[in-house]
């Protein structure tokens, strides 16, 4: 049963074939109306769009056109082959591949717009009969245009065509979450019937895909995301856990051969769907002063057994969710320690750093007062031989004047008459 059901839906839908996703959208895509398809890198955007087109026709009969603005036909041909379909019988019959990248001179000069595309597609497609039709990496070609007012302008104009083509329309785009990468487009999630939004990202470095529909005009859909994987044979979205249950309801109980068991569950089990089936986990004990205590049923060898177990702050958790939980808190203690010894690790290195700096600054210090005693040295030394050389100047110029003197008086005054 799907998940997501129309009530008495106004649109048709066209099955796109791929596990899980034709269940949340309660049947596919709109059909004769236009999706568009936001990817980040590696989500699977483009092979979402290939595979609607494949199984449309070998499941139901579609003729399909593939427009690729991004990637050559061939490229994406031989990306596929890996998912075992047979592009190359199909294409002879059903599907055309249309390589649609342009230089970026044509498009910059303003030579360009989808009017001459879109025509040779109306004719091609008239004679195919086409049902379904793909824009690969529309806003590929879009960002050359580089004007804003031509890039809407062209939008526009491929959304008028699909509108008249009563064709299903699907438009692939680069995505950030779930916004069209580029800003300038943010409008065509307004102007489509369906949006679609696929990621890929790593946590705890897993790498991790999934799949949400953002918006679905005429018909209901689940909201939720979903993990996607590519698996051999293409895309599939899990939708465990979504299904509705849909059993009797019964107030009868059965015993469960356990008088301690039974008095705890009033009688013994629920009687459900009809069936006399005995599944029981967890049950909560009753008439304790623990509030949080409870008990869990254990299958052994020797029998069935009760067991009392007490979580810690009222959280109840049995088997592999306890199992689970057990590993989380094991893992978060582990987690905690390994933090603490990185911090423990950082601090000795910083102490030993610091330590370092002081040893480095110590033996400069150390080297300064080496190098001042010294200074101080020199200049006392200079100083006691500078005084030296002053004494020595004076008494040699005191000898020099006794000399002189002894010399006037051993020779005597000058006689007048010697002169001359």
């Amino acid at each position: 049963m799907p998940v997501a059901k129309s009530r008495k839906q106004g649109i048709e839908k066209a099955p796109t074939g791929i596990p899980g996703f034709d269940d949340i959208t309660g049947g596919g895509l709109p059909r004769n109306r236009s999706t568009l398809i936001l990817g980040s890198p590696g989500a699977g955007k483009t092979i979402f769009a290939l595979e609607t087109l494949v199984n449309g026709a070998r499941l139901q009969g579609d003729s399909g056109i593939f427009i690729a603005f991004e990637e050559t036909a061939k490229q994406i041909m031989e990306n596929a082959s890996t998912f075992g379909w047979d592009l190359a019988e199909l294409e002879r019959e059903k599907l055309f591949f249309l390589d649609a990248q342009l230089p970026s001179t044509i498009v910059t000069s303003g030579d360009f717009d989808l009017t001459g595309i879109l025509a040779g597609l109306t004719e091609k497609a008239g004679q195919m009969c086409c049902k379904r039709i793909v824009f690969d990496g529309l806003d590929v070609l879009l960002n050359l245009l580089n004007d804003p007012i031509k890039e809407r302008r062209e939008v526009y104009r491929l959304h008028e065509w699909l509108h008249e083509s009563n064709t299903t329309g699907i438009i692939t785009a680069k995505a950030d979450g779930d916004r069209i990468a580029s800003e300038k487009y943010a409008f065509m999630q307004f102007m489509v019937d369906c949006v679609v939004s696929m990621n890929h990202r790593l946590v705890d470095r897993v790498s991790l895909r999934g799949l949400r529909v953002l918006k679905y005009r005429g018909s209901s859909f689940s909201e939720n995301e979903f993990p996607l994987i590519i698996s051999p044979s293409g895309l599939e979205v899990a939708t465990f856990g979504t299904r509705e249950m849909e059993h009797e309801v019964s107030m009868e109980r059965i015993s469960t051969g356990i008088t301690r068991l039974d008095t705890m569950l009033d009688g013994g089990y629920y009687v459900r769907g009809g069936e006399r089936n005995r599944a029981l986990t967890i049950v909560k004990s009753r008439g304790t002063k623990h509030s949080n205590q409870v008990r869990e049923l254990i299958l052994s060898d020797e029998g069935i057994t009760l067991t009392d177990v007490f979580s810690a702050g009222g959280e109840v958790l049995m088997g592999t969710a306890r199992w689970e939980k057990e590993d989380e808190v094991r893992d978060a203690e582990l987690q905690r320690m390994a933090q603490s010894e990185r911090a423990r690790r950082e601090m000795e290195l910083a102490e030993a750093d610091v330590a370092a700096r002081i040893a480095a600054l110590q033996r400069e210090l150390e080297a300064r007062r080496v190098e001042l005693k010294l200074t101080g040295a020199r200049d006392l030394t200079r100083e006691q031989g500078q005084g030296t050389s002053q004494d020595t100047i004076a008494r040699l110029r005191g000898g020099m004047g006794d000399t002189a003197t002894d010399q006037a008086r051993a020779t005597g005054p000058a006689s007048p008459n010697t002169i001359g």
